[in-house]
């Protein structure tokens, strides 16, 4: 009994290790944690990926400058930014939307309005209305002014669902004021001009 017991004293206290016994458990730990871990900078990846698109749309869209022959934007050239940032983001999976509205403050009413708001074709959002406007991604605006806000949604797989990030979008804004077109103007007929909103 008491050698026994000495064995077991022995044992506990021994320090040695067999590696291959260490590797064995470890491994699928580590490989567990390496998974995550790519899966997690996938996700940051791509949605900073997101913001970066909508980010260089609006930057494009400011400096659009009107002309005789082309006073205001057009559909079309909003579904030229929807190609622009499917081709920015070549692994998103097919989907998602673009809009693009122009925001005014009205400094008498201490109110934003929708001028005009347009949607890339194809897409599965509507129009944006007056009370819809996202206040906390329009900057300050002095009475009169425009700005043009990029909305932007762009659908996301994750590399494995069970790490704790399931199949999602990403919602991007951005709010640029026009570099050279004063109201950022919109063609007559193209996109949706909304009814004035409600006092």
């Amino acid at each position: 009994m008491r050698r026994l017991s000495l064995q077991l004293e022995n044992f506990a206290n021994d320090e040695s290790a067999n590696i291959t016994i260490e590797f064995v458990v470890i491994l699928p730990l580590l490989t567990l944690w390496y998974i995550g871990t790519l899966v997690f900078f996938d996700a940051y990846k791509s949605r900073m990926a997101a913001d970066n698109a909508a980010s260089v749309i609006a930057d494009i869209l400011s400096r659009f400058e009107p002309s005789p022959l082309k006073p205001g934007y057009e559909q079309d050239e909003i579904d030229e930014m929807l190609l622009l940032r499917t081709s920015m983001l070549p692994k998103a999976p097919p989907g998602g939307w673009l809009r693009v509205s122009a925001i005014e403050y009205v400094d008498a009413t201490g109110t934003y309005k929708v001028n005009w708001t347009c949607v890339g074709t194809g897409g599965t959002v509507g129009p944006l209305d007056h009370a819809d406007i996202p206040l906390n991604s329009i900057p300050l605006m002095i009475d009169g002014e425009v700005v043009l806000l990029v909305e932007s949604e762009v659908p996301y797989v994750p590399l494995v669902d069970w790490v704790g990030i399931s199949i999602t979008s990403w919602t991007s804004l951005a709010a640029i004021k026009p570099r050279f077109a004063e109201g950022a103007p919109i063609k007559s007929g193209d996109c949706i001009v909304p009814a004035p909103p409600v006092t």
